[in-house]
């Protein structure tokens, strides 16, 4: 399955019983993890879940207070358009933290089962070897992975897979390619879990680039937070080794 040329488009199709785990170096992909938290994360408790909850809507009323409420013109001396402004600008930085909220709050239920279940479908779950097909990747300004959709087959057809499992990261040129090999476990439940193995050293330079312009990017990335220290020194290495 081709996945379209839109980043947006291409997670529309993934499913969302659908994650993908990148195993770190030295763990095989072939092997499922024991624990759902390896998959979905540990569930939050009720009383963190308030914590979060009361600490979100504090940093609101704070922001609207300090950015609304005191740059409002009550006298008239700015034009007309300067309140419905002042109204809206918080919520540009205060609408995507509800959006990430209310998404956790949504997931949960699902997540809960998941994890209740997991020990009992594991052991039910049907095992394949399965290839990616094509894959889509949107990078951040520093040259990290934003986001990663990949097209998957295997026996059973193909499913398009866009949510990463919980502590999964790894940098483009970590990313798994067409044609490398996954493992898959369906579940009785209708969850499929994925596993790739982590990339090699995979660095698009501009024709010529030399090795200290790919050691470099290696740095940039690695300030900028996307390469782990093991992550960097891995990398470094094989560029080194040729």
């Amino acid at each position: 399955m081709a996945l379209p040329d839109s980043v947006f488009e291409a997670k529309r199709r993934a499913d969302p019983r659908a994650v993908l785990r990148v195993v770190g170096q030295g763990e095989s992909a072939d092997r499922l993890p024991q624990s759902a938290s390896a998959w979905v994360g540990r569930s939050t408790s009720v009383p963190k879940m308030l914590l979060k909850t009361a600490l979100i809507i504090a940093i609101t009323v704070a922001g609207v207070w300090l950015v609304t409420v005191n740059a409002w013109d009550h006298d008239g001396f700015f034009p007309w358009f300067w309140n419905p402004i002042w109204t809206i600008f918080p919520w540009v930085f205060l609408g995507p933290l509800w959006a990430a909220f209310f998404r956790s709050l949504s997931g949960k239920p699902a997540n809960d089962r998941f994890r209740k279940g997991y020990a009992a479908a594991r052991g039910n779950a049907t095992a394949t070897v399965g290839r990616i097909v094509s894959t889509k990747l949107s990078q951040t300004d520093s040259g990290g992975v934003a986001d990663y959709v990949a097209s998957v087959a295997d026996a059973n057809g193909e499913i398009v897979v866009n949510r990463l499992a919980t502590g999964t990261s790894f940098a483009p040129f970590e990313a798994p390619q067409p044609g490398e090999t996954v493992h898959l476990w369906r579940f009785p439940d209708g969850w499929t879990l994925i596993q790739a193995a982590r990339g090699g050293v995979r660095i698009t330079v501009a024709d010529g680039g030399s090795l200290a312009a790919q050691l470099d990017q290696l740095a940039r990335l690695h300030r900028a937070g996307d390469l782990t220290d093991e992550q960097f020194d891995l990398a470094k290495q094989k560029l080194l080794a040729g």
